[in-house]
């Protein structure tokens, strides 16, 4: 099968969950299979270790924004290539492509009554009301998702189809690296600095933690100021990095120094970092709000996120309880071992051949 992969995300400059979670995608399918012919479509650079691979096509143009890249360029490349099937990373498809496509549906922020959570601009909404109702396939990323999606849209639940995240093989303890018991009192944190990831709550519970230090590690959203300025307040003044953006190889030095990743965002479709997390053996401290549970499985201590109370009562157990935190390392490591590269490959590939 001749497979269009959508990857015009991987130019974004600060990559972040989604666009790692399609690179450590696409990396899977190289290394597992020979059966598909597989073609990148972009308006962007493409990594070398792609450009130069032995079984990929590269269909790359200048034309911008996206959504006329997607509409003047990509139907031509999908006739020219005789592609058979164009998956996309996000909602967004072409309206014109001739081909079955597949849309990757992360999260339906409206599905949920109470606040405003996530991406609810319009923008969003109609992308994904053209997605309903042009795709071939809607895979959702959690069952969490894929619930809301046919609540939502009842019509189309014969077309979604659930396939988590994998992690990326290079997050993996380093040799002789010490346990968590045995490292600083650093805390971490991954994300954008957006309201959605409950950033202003974790600090509050940071606060009561005179011993803890906690490192942002994310490029700039639209919680950066109001986190900035708390930060600077007496009671946290000195014990607040941010890191801003991180290449790969900080982010996972990041992830091996830290004592506790902490993921309290109250909606997240997924939560790629909880899993990094664990596949390096850090532990994870995370809120039990929206899909996250699905992404940790038995292997984290969730909490609830809207009380800054229980964040620190959570943090300050593993902080103190050296026991705990190892054995929440090792349950981590044996469930992120699960969440591979390769699996989501494999159940991305069956779904590819499924298609009509």
């Amino acid at each position: 099968m001749r497979v269009g992969l959508d990857i015009s995300i991987q130019g974004h400059r600060d990559r972040t969950g989604v666009e790692r979670a399609q690179a450590t995608l696409i990396d899977g399918l190289l290394a597992l299979d020979r059966s598909h012919e597989l073609h990148l479509l972009s308006h962007g650079e493409v990594p070398a270790r792609w450009r130069e691979h032995p079984r990929v096509q590269v269909h790359t143009s200048s034309v911008t924004p996206s959504w006329l890249w997607r509409e003047m360029v990509v139907p031509r490349v999908v006739r020219a290539a005789g592609l058979q099937l164009l998956h996309s990373p996000v909602v967004a498809l072409s309206r014109t492509a001739a081909c079955p496509q597949i849309a990757t549906v992360h999260e339906v922020p409206w599905a949920v009554a109470q606040g405003r959570q996530g991406d609810h601009s319009w923008r969003h909404r109609l992308a994904l009301g053209r997605a309903v109702r042009r795709a071939a396939s809607l895979l959702c990323v959690s069952r969490r998702t894929a619930d809301q999606l046919a609540g939502l849209h009842p019509r189309c639940a014969s077309r979604i189809s659930v396939v988590p995240h994998g992690v990326d093989p290079s997050f993996c303890p380093e040799p002789g690296q010490p346990p968590p018991s045995m490292r600083p009192p650093t805390l971490l944190v991954v994300g954008r600095l957006r309201a959605k990831k409950n950033l202003a709550r974790l600090l509050d519970a940071v606060a009561s933690l005179p011993e803890a230090t906690l490192q942002i590690v994310g490029p700039p959203g639209d919680a950066s100021v109001a986190l900035q300025q708390r930060a600077a307040e007496g009671d946290l003044s000195g014990r607040v990095h941010f890191a801003g953006f991180l290449a790969d190889g900080e982010l996972l030095a990041a992830y091996r120094a830290a004592r506790c990743v902490v993921f309290p965002s109250l909606f997240e479709g997924f939560g790629l970092p909880v899993l990094e997390a664990m596949a390096v053996g850090t532990p994870v401290v995370a809120a039990e709000q929206g899909a996250v549970p699905e992404a940790v499985g038995p292997a984290a201590l969730l909490v609830d996120g809207n009380s800054s109370a229980g964040l620190s009562q959570a943090l300050a157990r593993v902080m103190a309880d050296g026991a705990l935190a190892d054995d929440l390392a090792t349950r981590g490591l044996a469930h992120a071992s699960q969440r591979t590269a390769a699996t989501q490959a494999q159940a991305t590939m069956a779904l590819w051949e499924q298609l009509p």
